[in-house]
């Protein structure tokens, strides 16, 4: 029912729009319902991305917002650091005397 006119295509956000962006998350984080994404994406189970999708259209409203929003977090995931299990230690066995 609606269409855009030719002008009113929206265009992508510029160089210091997205160091400002990125500033800011790196300061403030993630929102709560961001990091319930987050954690539904990493649980796994049977089909996490639709479940994260169902979650996020919920919270946000529409599912184009959604499906933008899940890749978002997609990207921070996959970004993140894995957390490595160190190998343990041997422990040497003293010779006895």
């Amino acid at each position: 029912w609606y269409t855009e006119k030719k002008g009113e295509v929206k265009k992508a956000p510029g160089r210091r729009v997205k160091v400002i962006r990125a500033v800011v998350r790196e300061c403030v984080g993630y929102a709560p319902y961001e990091r319930r994404i987050m954690d539904i994406l990493k649980g796994g189970g049977s089909n996490p991305q639709k479940r994260a999708w169902r979650f996020a259209k919920n919270r946000l409203g529409t599912h184009t917002r959604a499906k933008k929003k899940v890749i978002e977090m997609e990207k921070a995931v996959s970004a993140a650091p894995q957390k490595k299990k160190a190998p343990k230690a041997k422990k040497e066995k003293k010779p006895k005397k």
